[in-house]
């Protein structure tokens, strides 16, 4: 049997990798909020995903995935910064973000009782519902700085726009 051989320096970036995710968990798990700690998890993953897809990708779409990162990084972290910090300037905007998310639940509460057939809200599908509105502009955020990015740092032909 081929006895199974591992390569140093990608066991260390592994176990690099893995020690930045724990570290985050227990970040966003000191918040006590499933929201925020679902969400970021999600964000963190997607993070993660873009800097290895502009780490791999020799082609025109690294700044893309370098914006989407950074975007998405300023993003959960100033959301993040608003459990820890709650009289920043960007914790202000979050907070209104946060109010209008808890009237917009409030209002759907008797759409999803009728949705999913119950006397009250079904826990499952609001917590669903707030992850997602929670998420959302984490992962817009994160889309416009890919197309800004891509739009300050790739290379344009100045022959092709004459024509």
């Amino acid at each position: 049997m081929r006895a199974i051989r591992f390569r140093l320096d990608r066991l260390m970036i592994w176990v690099a990798v893995a020690a930045v995710n724990l570290a985050a968990f227990r970040v966003l798990f000191a918040t006590r909020n499933i929201a925020y700690l679902a969400g970021g998890m999600i964000a963190w993953i997607m993070i993660q995903a873009a800097i290895f897809r502009a780490i791999r990708n020799r082609r025109g779409k690294r700044p893309y995935w370098l914006g989407f990162a950074a975007g998405g990084s300023v993003a959960t972290l100033s959301m993040a910064s608003i459990s820890y910090h709650p009289g920043a300037m960007d914790g202000s905007i979050w907070m209104l973000y946060n109010g209008a998310l808890q009237i917009l639940l409030e209002r759907a509460e008797p759409w999803i009782a009728r949705l999913f057939g119950t006397g009250g809200t079904d826990e499952v599908a609001f917590l669903l519902l707030d992850l997602a509105a929670s998420f959302l502009p984490l992962w817009l955020a994160a889309v416009a700085g890919g197309h800004l990015f891509r739009m300050l740092f790739t290379r344009r032909d100045p022959q092709a726009a004459m024509t």
